[in-house]
């Protein structure tokens, strides 16, 4: 008798310490959301939606120090979502999206095969601040708001799942269409959205839907993958493909080709972008080689320092409103 009593106090212990974390995660959730329904009623409503409010507490995601929240110093970065969402993270990190660079970061200089005379572009001999005298340098430093909004909006992918599925909803829906990529790859300076939206593809699913035209997600990240490198082999500058990646990236991409289209026709079109590639490549390293030369003569400073735009001021006055 007093080992089955023994036996159901021991049961009872363990429901109180199984049913305590439920307890614990409405009591904490309904501390937050009695403040933040007037704050940020959007969040809640969100949040409250999503399948994370059943069993997440905020505290989980955004931690308990309640001063150091609003003070910024407890951001929801993508180490965080990894804690539970393993594999996807550790996909999104050794992925291209997971080098995103942020506003500041050099974009060459941690790069072996880059010059070092390159440096002096941007930096003061044995520097590392940015001269406000080089246009883009100038761009990343004038205002905290510029690397913000105009630069870390995007590039804080790297480290930020909420890029792509925003802070509180949960919905796969809202990262499955090609606009969600479309925030990020588009305008002058990278424009997929553009080159997709205007090629077969892109027409045919404007007008017939996913089964006739594919999306970014069906050839980039297959089957929900989060490695946004899968199947590609051209390199940009800061992430090197060695000729084994580059075999095996092309047979991903292949047969991903291969689903919709014939082998000899994937190969034949891929075969055609590496030539392309190569041949931008050669006009970027003429470029380049000119303007080294200026440089070595001191030509190409005095040039840019007579530009007004570089003399204006690094802090932009505010323009009348």
């Amino acid at each position: 008798m007093s080992c089955l009593l023994r036996l159901l106090g021991l049961f009872c212990l363990f429901l109180c310490f199984a049913i305590t974390p439920c307890f614990t995660i409405a009591a904490v959730a309904e501390d937050c959301v009695e403040c933040h329904k007037k704050e940020t009623p959007a969040a809640v409503e969100q949040w409250q939606a999503s399948s994370h409010a059943p069993v997440i507490s905020c505290s989980a995601c955004h931690g308990s120090d309640h001063e150091a929240i609003l003070k910024g110093n407890a951001p929801v970065d993508a180490k965080v979502c990894g804690r539970c969402h393993e594999d996807a993270y550790h996909e999104h990190v050794s992925s291209k999206h997971g080098m995103g660079l942020h506003s500041g970061w050099g974009c060459t200089r941690n790069l072996e095969s880059r010059d070092p005379r390159e440096c002096r572009f941007c930096h003061e001999e044995g520097s590392t601040q940015p001269k406000t005298t080089v246009q883009c340098a100038r761009f990343l430093t004038q205002t905290s708001e510029m690397g913000s909004l105009g630069c870390n909006r995007c590039h804080q992918v790297g480290n930020s799942c909420a890029s792509c599925h925003t802070n509180h909803i949960t919905d796969l829906a809202t990262v499955r269409g090609p606009e969600s990529c479309a925030t990020c790859h588009m305008g002058p300076d990278h424009p997929q959205w553009e080159m997709w939206q205007t090629s077969r593809h892109g027409v045919l699913f404007e007008a017939l839907g996913e089964t006739a035209g594919p999306t970014c997600q069906r050839c980039h990240m297959p089957d929900g993958s989060h490695d946004v490198s899968y199947g590609i082999t051209m390199s940009p500058a800061m992430v090197q493909v060695s000729s084994e990646q580059f075999v095996l990236r092309r047979q991903e991409m292949i047969k991903l080709c291969t689903q919709c289209h014939a082998e000899s026709f994937a190969e034949r079109e891929l075969k055609s972008g590496d030539a392309i590639l190569a041949q931008s490549q050669a006009l970027i390293s003429e470029a380049e080689a000119v303007i080294r030369d200026l440089a070595d003569r001191d030509l190409l400073v005095p040039l840019l320092q007579d530009d007004p735009a570089i003399r204006a001021q690094a802090s932009l006055d505010q323009p009348d409103l």
